[in-house]
């Protein structure tokens, strides 16, 4: 598993109506009663309702989140303890985990602290 620290800033935002996306690291969710993208924010669309501004993203690599149990509730833990709220999107080949950009070096030590070597990524 690697910890990888992307090099972009993300606005969680509710929606409108839902939107096409074609742009990498875009998430979009839909249920019965609301839409909400997670995106770059230069990717934040005009029907944004809501935005939650300015959160930083680590990616952990190299786990199918399906099939894998523990790693959101490990990680969780761990930031709990420092007072680091989450907001998580998973796929099939990764996790990421979103935090508050304010929060992003103390997410990393407590990180470190408990074993984890933490990359970062330009992209």
């Amino acid at each position: 598993m690697k910890f990888v620290v992307l090099d972009k800033t993300f606005n969680i935002c509710k929606l409108s109506s839902p939107v096409i996306i074609s742009n990498p690291y875009n998430f979009l969710s839909l249920t019965a009663d609301s839409v909400t993208l997670v995106c770059p924010e230069e990717d934040t669309p005009d029907n944004a309702i809501e935005i939650m501004q300015t959160w930083s993203c680590i990616e952990i690599v190299g786990v199918s989140s399906i099939n894998e149990s523990g790693i959101i509730s490990s990680l969780s833990k761990i930031l709990a303890s420092g007072n680091v709220p989450i907001y998580v999107v998973s796929t099939f080949g990764a996790v990421f985990v979103f935090i508050d950009s304010n929060r992003i070096i103390n997410a990393i030590q407590l990180l470190e602290a408990n074993g984890h070597s933490i990359e970062s990524l330009s992209y």
